[in-house]
């Protein structure tokens, strides 16, 4: 092969990508099992430092992938339906114990004009804002950060959208800000950090193929990095956002920031929830004339007192912090740790209320079975692991037998497979993509060709690689597809689909 050639190359780079997760999936997989063992203080910092640079490592070779399929313009967007809002709280939810570290505020507008469906790719999406945040944390010590996203235009099912990163850390000196989308150029704002340099340039290739722009003004008081998107909306949201027990319910929000009073109330709006904002509690008196009457009252934990309880009599309170140290103790009162998003807030509310009970509390990773609790999850079905690599067979066999499934096979290409599938009825069907003899794009048309007049009984398929080429392959022809290094909580989403 030319790997000269721009074609040949990225192929070359996709190949070299898999070689490496491969072995990466293996100590990945194995570092979230050893986090579920208990594990004395000094064996969690060792298992944090492997964690870590197993975690870094996998963002280079991404990286550079990313930049190899850019420049020779393979990088193709997927176009999928996805609820907006809900990606960037997955996406700020993934920061918050950085957040917790670092001891900032974490600030998250979201303007509610914003269609609720909109068409786009979600994990590059993901990719732009992870590397933007990422930075961000990175170089504030103190003070904020605050992730604004804005709608700018609307017209004809399409949308304008800016995604503001607003930051007080160190900014970024003047003679390096010629080399900010440079590849393989690094600023260094902090001492020395690991990296490609690609980070910032993969950004602003993603948003130019969305049709957009990336630009970052700082200086010695913080940085701004806008991005500006346009995406396609979908027009016929048919939503349904109703849950009894929420409909109605009258709640007051206290808060001195307007931005942060119209982020709580606009996730309220979309579940019938009557809101009264105010910006403190002295404003107060002049609706309790009007005999107003509240079910829940949402308040900053600094601004809460004594004279308030006196108010508001037998009242339920939910109070907002930066921390899990909760320093006051009432079985009225409820904490919700910064960032606030949508599921989390939701599901509080529905604790509060009586729905459900749910654990809203941060919990440490040491011995954290909630990561393998799925509920209702059938774990009498029959599965087949199909892989060639013995250490990767292990990591997904030891997965799955911590989210309880006991009837589990194993094989290690797909020719045996098919000799397993004519022996037993297997629910589910965990196929990696390349391996000798016969690789999993061939047995998927073998189990086709078998299961031809039985469909009913056909296994559901997860396809598995660490080529993250994935539009080398017709997604639509599998059940589900998981990427290499596996992921705890994309294989919990996958089981409990399944």
């Amino acid at each position: 092969m030319d790997i000269n050639n721009e074609s040949n190359n990225v192929l070359w780079m996709a190949h070299v990508s898999h070689e490496l997760k491969t072995p990466l999936n293996s100590i990945i997989g194995i570092i979230s099992l050893l986090e579920e063992t208990s594990l004395d203080q000094e064996q969690y910092e060792y298992v944090n430092i492997v964690k870590k640079s197993s975690n870094d490592l996998l963002l280079l070779v991404s990286h550079i992938l990313d930049y190899a399929k850019l420049q020779s313009n393979k990088l193709i967007l997927k176009k999928e339906k996805i609820r907006f809002r809900k990606v960037i709280d997955e996406i700020c939810n993934n920061f918050s114990y950085k957040i917790k570290e670092k001891n900032v505020d974490f600030i998250i507008e979201y303007d509610e004009n914003i269609p609720t469906y909109v068409n786009c790719d979600q994990l590059r999406i993901k990719q732009l804002l992870n590397n933007i945040i990422s930075n961000s944390i990175k170089f504030t010590n103190f003070g904020s950060i605050k992730i604004s996203i804005k709608l700018l235009k609307y017209f004809s099912k399409k949308i304008s959208l800016e995604i503001k990163v607003t930051d007080t850390g160190i900014g970024i000196p003047n003679d390096k800000k010629k080399i900010l989308f440079k590849p393989f150029h690094q600023c260094h704002r902090h001492g020395s950090s690991i990296g490609t340099g690609l980070g910032l340039s993969i950004c602003k290739k993603i948003c130019e193929l969305m049709n957009g722009s990336l630009k970052i003004t700082s200086s010695q008081n913080g940085t701004i990095v806008s991005c500006k998107l346009n995406l396609d909306a979908i027009t016929d949201q048919n939503i349904e956002k109703k849950i009894d027990i929420l409909n109605g319910k009258k709640i007051l929000i206290i808060d001195n920031d307007p931005s942060k009073r119209l982020n709580l109330a606009s996730i309220l709006f979309e579940y019938k929830i009557k809101v009264l904002a105010l910006n403190n509690i002295d404003n107060i008196y002049d609706y309790l004339k009007r005999d107003y009457h509240f079910d829940l009252i949402i308040i900053n934990e600094k601004s809460f007192s004594n004279e308030l309880t006196k108010i508001f009599k037998n009242m339920k309170y939910l109070l907002i912090s930066n921390h899990n140290n909760n320093t006051i103790h009432s079985n009225n009162i409820q904490y919700i740790y910064k960032p606030i998003q949508e599921k989390k807030l939701v599901d509080i509310l529905l604790s509060i209320f009586g729905k459900i009970i749910c654990d809203i509390s941060y919990k440490n990773f040491i011995s954290n079975p909630s990561k393998f609790s799925i509920k209702d999850l059938d774990t009498n079905k029959k599965i087949l692991i199909v892989d060639d690599v013995i250490d990767n067979q292990v990591v997904l066999f030891k997965l799955l037998e911590k989210f309880g499934y006991n009837n589990i096979d194993i094989c290690n290409n797909g020719k045996e497979s098919l000799n397993m599938i004519k022996k037993t009825n297997f629910d589910i069907i965990f196929l990696d993509i390349i391996m000798p003899i016969m690789d999993g794009k061939e047995t998927m048309k073998e189990i086709e060709k078998y299961y031809i007049n039985n469909q009913k009984n056909k296994p559901k398929i997860c396809i598995m690689t660490a080529n993250i080429m994935n539009e080398m392959y017709d997604i639509n022809d599998y059940d589900h597809y998981i990427e290499k290094p596996i992921k705890i909580e994309v294989l919990k989403n996958i089981l409990s689909t399944l």
